[in-house]
């Protein structure tokens, strides 16, 4: 019987998560909020697979042309109480960088905390894009430059991730949202 749940299963494709594993899906452009003329944002896409499907948002998945996206959410479709399938928004990964962080120690004498040097938390892939320039001092006019940069990594403040400062962390769609300096 054709329903919504079988309709699409034609335009599967195999494509893996981060840790080999594969699974089926299907990868359609987002139509959603089509991007403005002069806005140079990587394009989304969205991904399609069953609803028992393994892929969970902030995985890291391999397409058949082998670029690398972070899966985040988006939504679901059901009827009769079913759930068909699963869409997710995929955020292209464009750069594998470094990530380190601060450690602290207590000072015996002092009993405050003191920097002790970076950890190295290893590598990770991210979607660093769109310099953003803003005025710090209007009088002095100083500007700084942040850049945008998407992971599935859980950052903290004043993490060191490829040689910049993270400044600022919110979740959006399910997936870490950095400004970097």
């Amino acid at each position: 019987m054709v329903s919504l749940k079988t309709a699409g299963l034609r335009f599967n494709s195999t494509m893996y998560r981060s840790d080999d594993l594969p699974f089926q899906g299907t990868v359609e452009p987002d139509l959603e909020g089509k991007l403005i003329g002069y806005d140079f944002s990587f394009p989304r896409r969205l991904l399609r697979v069953s609803a028992d499907c393994q892929v969970k948002t902030l995985d890291i998945i391999r397409d058949v042309m082998a670029r690398w996206y972070l899966v985040a959410d988006h939504d679901g479709s059901f009827s009769r109480n079913i759930i068909e399938y699963r869409t997710h928004m995929l955020i292209p990964l464009n750069k594998n960088v470094t990530w380190q962080r601060e450690t602290t120690v207590i000072d015996p004498l002092t009993k405050r905390e003191k920097a002790a040097g970076k950890v190295d938390l290893g590598s990770l892939w991210v979607l660093i894009e769109r310099v953003n320039r803003e005025m710090t001092d209007g009088t002095m006019r100083v500007k700084e430059e942040t850049v945008t940069c998407f992971t599935s990594a859980e950052l903290k403040l004043n993490d060191i991730v490829d040689n910049m400062v993270v400044k600022r962390v919110n979740v959006v769609r399910g997936v870490y949202l950095a400004e970097l300096q």
